[in-house]
């Protein structure tokens, strides 16, 4: 079980200490670099979650894996995920790290959900409307559900819009079951 809490601290501390130390953009990609190694090879998590080998041979391990190239931040702070038995919540402060790193780079991540396609002359309007409400720049990830039956749902920041046809005939039902 991941703890949301905990990704968000640890997520947060490594922005600030990579912000202070001028690394965010060496940061990022090794932060995300070190993920995909992870999850490409599943058995790195398997040694570094086994209990029988000791703390300094992990961290050896996970030092020859990097390799030098990789931001020492990283390296340390992945460190730091092992000694705490932190190791398996990666994926997600990863993730967690890249939107704030993408926040600060001034990028807004919005998840359109349509019913069908979502058609470009529209994805253009909509990205700068969410531009001049939000004042990011908008990069659109497009889903299709066509459970929707039209309009569209907009998740971002922990909030979602929901203009879906479906939302509006349950509304409806609602109102007339009162």
């Amino acid at each position: 079980m991941i703890d949301l809490r905990a990704v968000r601290r640890y997520s947060r501390a490594l922005f600030e200490l990579a912000r202070k130390k001028s690394v965010l953009e060496k940061t990022d990609p090794a932060l995300l670099r070190a993920c995909e190694l992870t999850e490409k090879h599943p058995e790195i998590g398997h040694l570094i979650l086994n209990s029988t080998i000791s703390l300094a041979e992990k961290e050896d391990f996970l030092e020859k894996i990097l390799g030098p190239e990789t931001e020492p931040l990283v390296t340390e702070f992945l460190k730091v995920l092992v000694r705490k038995k932190r190791f398996r919540e990666l994926p997600a402060i990863q993730e967690e790290f890249h939107k704030t790193f993408e926040k600060h780079q001034g990028i807004q991540e919005v998840l359109v959900i349509s019913a069908r396609e979502f058609p470009e002359a529209y994805e253009e309007k909509l990205k700068a409307i969410l531009k001049r409400k939000t004042g990011f720049e908008i990069r659109l990830q497009k889903k299709t559900d066509p459970g929707l039956i039209g309009g569209f749902i907009l998740r971002f920041d922990g909030s979602e819009i929901n203009a879906s046809f479906r939302a509006r005939l349950e509304a409806i039902r609602q109102s007339l079951m009162d």
